[in-house]
């Protein structure tokens, strides 16, 4: 379809086709119980290529796939789910290609473009029902339509050639094939099939095209109308005016209008040539159609209100005087509201001095001879509010169906009711930021009762309302199963890109993510970033963002700021959370290192979470007590922090911490109960410190960001932002932007992972180098460890090479080893218990390897009691390498 394109100029009216995103969700199997429908952003050029794509596959049957080309809030497919809808697809049957090329051309050729502006852009593709040359027709519904529509000179009311051309014309908008009785041939007249009586007919092969026609300005329903509703019936007349425009007729179903409506995948039948064109023009832009949102249609009848009813009784005279109250009774009997009706039945008794319980029964027996009263079942009022009323006490079978799907209902728009660990949580907003916390039995209760109540026919017939029962909701809250609610899903407060390369750009619940930007402004991020966007988008990080923290690797005297390793980690850490659906497992350690107080190294590690969360985050206390250490893992597995962040540390080198920054998923007991947690590993582990020390072990999970300002007195520095967490809050939507112009630049690319890897973080390092590579950021992981792990293993080695000179293979006893090792200098860094911390230490060394001079050992147990070297060969070249 490529000899159909044309290039207009940048800017013009013709080029706001290809300007805006597309946005539209798929699915391959559309009709099972719970479909998954999958989300799609693209520009106008690449959805259209997707078309195309289809419409030239070959298929024996109609295709399974189908498309709606709509946002879905929350990925569920109903009309009040849809927010925007960018382009109009329409199934155009019985119309030729010309006429419909010719329409798109004119604008409509409905009045709706002048002489000198251009006609509708778009796209035309066949569907599977293109060259079909048989069709078949529901019988009764053919036979009442001719016996109410049939006309004398068009084959009456019998099913002949003429009367079936006449309303193939007028119902299925046949206006350029069977136009005479010739081209028309009953097979079968009343062909039993499993949806009753048929009519087949064969005809000349019928032409089917699927018409995309993009709209500028996207149309959102409730933008464009007061509500939702309004805005939905609005969207089935800008589609029906669509469709008369590219095809001359209105044929539209009542389920073809709803925005959500499914329209199946183009694809040809086997024989038949794929016709796919594009169409240049002007984007439609539906206000110019003439559309106005509907006029609510006030009721016929309608019920008397408690203030008009109060009015009438205070007007009554004294009771002595007080004619025949039937009427007003009558009047009370018609509302609904059963605590309404009391207030007035008391003011009613006080004016006419009739007995309340004779009022009650009247007001009772009128309603039951209306048909309201005893009705039992579930009731939903406009606003989706739904009642289950029932006669006597209820199943309690009943009743948890009734909460489920209630909870079902509540979910449609956004995860009101989810499940975390097997425990009930409920969406909730402070200070305007969504977050979920665990229900309780009462909680529970009181979220039920504001989508959801029970109403009981007292003896009378009086419907008596509550509030969901306690003992129920408990017993529903400690047993729903997994499959019953979605799980919780994980906040966002910013834009992140998905794993299917959409931008998670507005507010909404997508599947596993709850986006919930509060007051940030969506970025611009470009579909196809050029080398010019790309270089701008690095350098406001680069430059902007980073100009002001002295990044230094100690290999570019007097260049602050230019050492490229620590400014390309630094890049990887401020990326990653933005990447995080794009690899899998946990990210490394980002280890901040500064040689003095006032550096920016606390300042850096919230830049990263300003970005990401739009504040600081709070600090995790890193202690050596490990139990303590692994109670702060399980409140973090209760949270829902995106960082791990460990301030102005000293020392790092927390068992529970070595096994928590490789784990797929962190947490643990939760304290009083026997109760286990977890949740996946997604956080961003931060921490800072002057020179902090990490062991070899720790070091390994560690990305290093060395900064050193080179100079005595911070203060004294000059600054290009005099107030960084200011600017960075005015420009975080700019730079949020830029970070996710390199992630999508990266994807368009073709995702190519990084040429630098990370032991036990690779799909990390391959994701972040990809993107930092095809951003021209280099030295990515390239700087060395931290001296402080250098040094750790050199003074094992050391004591070790000792060792071999005065023992060799000699078995040595721990005390010993111990008081040689404390005379030479060798037992430093173990705290107050330092023949306990020498001894642990001996225990790490177990099993290690060490090339010593000429000779090969390991350290292992002795046979009888302590330690011994084992020699295990000599060497054929000895340098100083450590090779242990």
């Amino acid at each position: 379809m490529h000899e159909y394109r044309s290039t207009p100029a940048a800017g013009s009216k013709e080029s706001r086709a290809i300007s805006g995103a597309v946005h539209f969700h798929t699915s391959n199997h559309p009709n099972i119980k719970v479909p998954t429908w999958t989300p799609h952003v693209c520009d106008w050029l690449e959805f259209i290529a997707l078309l195309d794509e289809n419409a030239k596959r070959e298929s024996p049957a109609a295709p399974r796939q189908v498309i709606v080309p709509a946002t879905l809030m929350g990925g569920t497919r109903l009309k009040n789910a849809v927010s925007e809808i960018n382009v109009a697809l329409i199934e155009v049957v019985g119309v030729a290609l010309d006429d419909i090329r010719e329409r798109m051309a004119a604008g409509g050729r409905n009045g709706l473009s002048c002489a000198d502006e251009p006609g509708w852009s778009g796209a035309i593709f066949n569907t599977w029902e293109n060259g079909r040359t048989e069709t078949t027709l529901h019988r009764d519904t053919l036979t009442k339509w001719l016996s109410k529509n049939g006309r004398p000179d068009c084959g009456g009311a019998d099913i002949n050639a003429e009367s079936l051309i006449y309303y193939m014309g007028e119902v299925h908008g046949w206006r350029d094939v069977a136009q005479t009785t010739e081209a028309v041939e009953i097979v079968a007249d009343n062909l039993a099939t499993s949806d009753g009586a048929a009519v087949v007919i064969r005809h000349e092969p019928l032409p089917s095209y699927l018409v995309a026609v993009p709209l500028a300005p996207a149309f959102k329903p409730t933008e464009a109308a007061s509500t939702q509703a309004a805005g939905v019936k609005m969207w089935g007349e800008v589609l029906e005016t669509v469709e008369y425009s590219v095809s001359g007729r209105i044929v539209l179903t009542k389920a073809a209008r709803d925005p959500a409506a499914m329209v199946a995948m183009p694809r040809r039948r086997p024989g038949v040539a794929p016709v796919a064109e594009l169409i240049d023009g002007a984007p439609v832009n539906w206000r110019d159609l003439g559309v106005e949102e509907p006029v609510a249609e006030k009721a016929t009848t309608s019920k008397p209100t408690f203030e008009s009813i109060k009015a009438v009784i205070d007007a009554l005279p004294p009771k002595e005087e007080t004619p025949d109250p039937s009427p007003v009774v009558e009047m009370i009997a018609r509302l609904d509201n059963p605590v309404h009706r009391e207030t007035l039945l008391e003011a009613l008794k006080r004016k006419a001095g009739v007995p309340i319980p004779a009022l009650r029964k009247d007001v009772r027996d009128r309603r039951r001879a209306a048909g309201e009263g005893l009705e039992e079942g579930v009731k939903v009022d406009q606003s989706g509010y739904r009642t289950l009323v029932h006669v006597g006490e209820p199943d309690h079978r009943e009743v948890r169906a009734f909460v489920m799907k209630t909870m079902e209902k509540a979910n449609a728009k956004e995860p009101v009711f989810t499940l975390s660990l097997g425990q009930v949580m409920g969406l909730r907003y402070h200070d305007g930021r969504a977050g979920f916390q665990p229900l309780t039995a009462r909680q529970f209760q009181a979220a039920l009762f504001k989508v959801c109540s029970f109403a009981q026919h007292r003896d009378g017939g009086d419907l008596t309302h509550r509030i969901p029962d306690g003992d129920i909701c408990g017993v529903v809250l400690e047993g729903v199963e997994p499959d019953e609610l979605p799980l919780t899903p994980t906040i966002r407060r910013a834009p992140t890109m998905a794993r299917n390369g959409q931008i998670l750009d507005r507010n909404g619940w997508f599947g596993d993510v709850l986006v919930d930007l509060g007051d940030l402004a969506p970025p611009l991020v470009p579909l196809d970033p050029t080398s010019m966007e790309i270089a701008a988008a690095r350098d406001l990080i680069l430059i902007d963002m980073f100009g002001d923290f002295p990044f230094d690797d100690g290999d570019a005297d007097g260049a602050l700021g230019e050492s490229e390793a620590s400014r390309a980690n630094a890049a990887g850490m401020v990326l990653t959370q933005f990447a995080r659906d794009l690899f899998d497992g946990p990210s490394p350690l980002f280890t901040i290192v500064k040689p003095s107080p006032g550096v920016g190294g606390t300042l850096l590690a919230e830049t990263a979470q300003r970005l990401f969360d739009g504040h600081a985050s709070a600090t995790t206390p890193n202690t050596r007590n490990e139990e303590e250490m692994q109670k702060h893992m399980v409140a973090a597995s209760l949270g829902d922090d995106s960082f791990l962040f460990f301030d102005n540390v000293t020392e790092f080198n927390s068992e529970t911490l070595k096994r928590s920054t490789t784990a797929d998923r962190i947490g643990g007991r939760v304290l009083g109960l026997s109760k286990t947690v977890s949740r996946p590993n997604h956080f961003l582990w931060q921490i800072t410190g002057i020179n902090p020390r990490l062991g070899p072990e720790m070091a390994r999970r560690a990305v290093f960001i060395n900064l050193n300002s080179r100079v005595e007195d911070n203060s004294v520095r000059n600054y290009q932002h005099a107030d960084f967490k200011s600017w960075l809050g005015e420009n975080r939507s700019r730079i949020i932007g830029a970070i996710l112009t390199l992630i999508r630049a990266w994807w368009v690319k073709g995702a190519k992972p990084g040429k630098a890897k990370m032991a036990s973080f690779e799909s990390w390092s391959g994701v972040i180098g990809g993107i930092l590579e095809t951003a021209g950021i280099k030295g990515f992981l390239s700087n060395p460890r931290a001296p402080s792990a250098d040094r750790e293993g050199a003074q094992v080695k050391a004591f070790m090479s000792e060792w071999w000179k005065v023992w060799k293979e000699a078995d040595t006893t721990e005390a010993k080893a111990f008081d040689y090792a404390d005379g030479a200098g060798f037992v430093t860094g173990f705290g107050d218990d330092r023949r306990r911390g020498f001894g642990e230490m001996l225990d790490g060394l177990r099993g290690r390897v060490f090339d010593l001079g000429s000779d090969r050992v390991m350290f292992g147990v002795a046979e009888n009691e302590g330690w011994r070297l084992v020699h295990l060969g000599k060497l054929e070249r000895c340098d100083d390498a450590d090779r242990s």
